[in-house]
């Protein structure tokens, strides 16, 4: 990460105003945020759909169920964008296991309901911390 190439002003902001340039962020860079939501969300679905193509709403309820898993993505690659560095070409087949199984019994399971999940996605993604 290199600081020079920051995307934004580094100034110390109030919680509104955080939010607002995360909101700005999401924002300006919404078509690969999206994709890389969607794209992975759709193939479950259609693959969960597939299989239990008598019951519908099982393929459903199932990919309802990994939404988690799917915001990962799009916060690892706007972190990215944010110091300037292209997202796709430090995805491996390592980095996204990595990215996709750190913590994964805890957020399907007892943090999937947690108030505070989307605050703390950032810290369990980015810094890979738990707890």
């Amino acid at each position: 990460m290199n600081l020079s190439e920051l995307q934004i002003e580094p100034i110390l902001r109030n919680k509104w105003e955080a939010m607002d340039v995360g909101v700005r962020m999401a924002a300006h860079w919404y078509k690969p945020m999206f994709l890389a939501w969607f794209i992975p969300a759709l193939i479950c679905l259609i693959l969960f759909s597939a299989i239990f193509y008598e019951d519908p709403w099982i393929g459903i309820t199932i990919t309802w169920w990994l939404k988690p898993l799917f915001d990962r993505l799009p916060l690892y690659m706007i972190s990215r964008y944010l110091f300037n560095e292209p997202a796709y070409h430090q995805l491996t087949k390592k980095a996204l296991w990595r990215l996709y199984t750190f913590d994964l019994l805890a957020v399907l399971t007892w943090r999937r309901f947690e108030p505070g999940r989307s605050f703390n996605l950032a810290i369990n993604v980015l810094e890979l911390q738990k707890g």
